[in-house]
């Protein structure tokens, strides 16, 4: 689960999470609160696919970075009709 706060300081919304055992602390460079929410919710979905194998990242691609951009270098996983029954 996700969480977002704005720095006391210049307002602008931070996303914390965990991720593979790694705690993120990441700007999302908004001060707009449902811009930061939205993030939160597409983060903490991608998190969830990933987590569930739903999704599947390229080698090399930073999951971090992929969590918070959805940077488009994903694989599906290939679903045949033998691993679904």
């Amino acid at each position: 689960m996700a969480s977002i706060s704005p720095d006391s300081n210049s307002g602008i919304y931070y996303i914390r999470f965990r991720y593979q055992g790694r705690n993120v602390n990441r700007s999302l460079g908004t001060k707009d609160k449902r811009k930061a929410q939205a993030a939160k919710f597409s983060s903490e979905e991608r998190i969830n696919l990933l987590e569930r194998g739903v999704l599947q990242l390229d080698a090399g691609v930073d999951p971090v970075k992929f969590i918070l951009t959805n940077d488009k270098s994903v694989k599906s996983p290939q679903v045949t009709l033998g691993s679904v029954c």
